[in-house]
């Protein structure tokens, strides 16, 4: 006899990853018996009895023949629960007693309860938002509906025995609503400092790294952390791509940390490089990860590591980090703004108002963690020396976020029409590197995109050039 087989759409965990599983059941006669093949976890070779109660509390025959059900693909290892309810399906299927036209379409995922009744809690929910691809109609548990579920068609059930009669599915939209606008303060500042805001604005629109030197006490964290309080708000794409990751890489995630504003990490400098960069075993994300979509502030970046420092030089080109080790290889995210401040010497007088006690050998080394590579990698150099100037330039941060909005926008109607063309001619004395020179051409069409201009001028490519503050200062002083 020409055993009966029947397949069902699911979704399981297999490690870190969220995959799609065929649930493939057959059924044939023979002694009466129940296999279950593919590598299924603990929990899911526990469920025969429960499936078979379930089957019978729900008023349906259970097979006396021998069932095989494959959870393909098969060789990677499933760690979900929740697939009593598509290996159910597939017996009702197989066995002649259910059907539903189109139902290769559907994908199906919960656990039963002995009288029948479906069940599935929030756990449910990462392994969901880590499989953003489906595109058919999804069947869960009715305790979910309402839950904070990524955009799709759903369909939702309470008890087997529902799944005599056909439902139509309910479509699902983002549920992530914008947060109010909180009125920001008004901030006076010098003429210095508020170049340095400007110049990190430019940062913040053209997504480009930022490294800002100055003596101490001249400002540089406060006007760094305003940022937080200007920048962009997400749109759904990129929250929806995030989302998505960040379950996927870790289940106990709270999504309520980035709905509200993009991230903002301000790791300590004794940060290693694997908490920056991510590792260990098993792999954890590290804080190029965690502010990816954000900003990755590093404080007193000449007292990180060194080699903290050139490890973040391919995230920060890439956008993605490629980690591997013997028993596991992931791609993270690391779509992150870096924003950098430093000291000019071990002192931090140097440049500024007070005498300098450290000698020209002492400055070199200390220097000398900013490598040529990591410094091309910077688009916007800034310093900020200690002087007598007084704090009369008034800003509202609101006027600001508007614009940068605004420029944002603008932005990427001009990207979409006219590409990101950098046809731009630079000083060929200035001796820069091939990728420093493409970052200073990005800078230059940031500066006129900020001012809301089609074409790049003179003024536009002059004030760029004054965005190299750092690479002019390190080949003259310290050669």
């Amino acid at each position: 006899m020409v055993p009966s087989i029947a397949v069902v759409k699911s979704v399981s965990r297999s490690g870190n990853q969220t995959i799609e599983i065929r649930v493939e059941v057959g059924i044939r006669n023979g002694l009466p018996q129940f296999v279950i093949l593919g590598l299924p976890s603990p929990a899911t070779k526990e469920s025969r009895e429960r499936i078979r109660m379930a089957i019978e509390s729900s008023g349906f025959d259970f097979p006396m023949k021998t069932i095989v059900v494959n959870l393909s693909p098969a060789e990677l290892l499933k760690k979900s629960g929740y697939l009593d309810l598509p290996i159910a399906l597939g017996i009702l299927l197989a066995s002649g007693q259910w059907m539903l036209p189109g139902f290769e379409e559907i994908t199906v995922i919960g656990s039963l309860a002995l009288d029948g009744k479906m069940e599935g809690g929030s756990d449910l929910i990462p392994v969901l938002w880590a499989f953003p691809e489906n595109k058919g109609l999804l069947c869960l548990p009715s305790s979910l509906e309402g839950s904070f579920l990524p955009p799709g068609k759903y369909c939702f059930f309470s008890h087997l025995r529902e799944f005599s009669e056909p439902k139509q599915g309910l479509d699902v939209v983002f549920p992530y609503q914008r947060k109010t606008k909180e009125t920001l303060p008004k901030i006076v500042l010098t003429d210095s400092q508020a170049f340095v805001l400007k110049g990190l604005i430019l940062g913040l629109l053209g997504n480009l790294h930022s490294l800002l030197i100055g003596n101490p006490g001249t400002g540089k964290t406060y006007i760094i952390q305003l940022l937080r309080l200007i920048q962009a708000d997400w749109n759904e794409t990129e929250l929806v791509e995030e989302l998505a990751f960040r379950f996927a890489r870790d289940a106990s995630f709270d999504a309520n940390s980035i709905l509200t504003q993009r991230p903002f990490r301000s790791p300590h400098h004794t940060a290693t490089d694997k908490a920056l960069i991510g590792g260990g075993n098993p792999i954890c994300l590290g804080e190029v990860s965690l502010a990816s979509g954000g900003i990755l502030f590093l404080d007193e970046l000449s007292r990180f590591k060194e080699s903290a420092i050139e490890a973040l030089r391919e995230p920060m080109q890439e956008k993605t980090v490629q980690i591997s080790r013997v028993r596991d290889k992931l791609a993270q995210h690391s779509n992150f703004l870096l924003v950098a401040a430093m000291n000019p010497c071990p002192c931090g007088n140097w440049g500024g108002v007070k005498p300098c006690h450290c000698g020209e050998k002492t400055a070199r080394l200390f220097h000398r963690k900013v490598s040529g590579p990591f410094l091309d990698r910077i688009g916007i150099e800034i310093t900020l020396w200690e002087n007598y100037q007084k704090r009369e330039i008034e800003i509202d941060l609101n006027q600001i976020r508007i614009k940068l909005e605004e420029a944002v926008e603008f932005r990427k109607k001009r990207i979409s029409q006219n590409g990101n063309v950098l046809d731009i001619e630079l000083d060929k004395r200035m001796n820069l590197s091939i990728r420093k020179s493409e970052i200073l051409k990005q800078v230059i069409r940031t500066i006129a995109d900020w001012e809301g201009e089609e074409r790049v001028r003179e003024c536009h490519i002059s004030t760029g050039y004054r965005f190299l503050e750092i690479t002019k200062i390190l080949n003259s002083t310290f050669e």
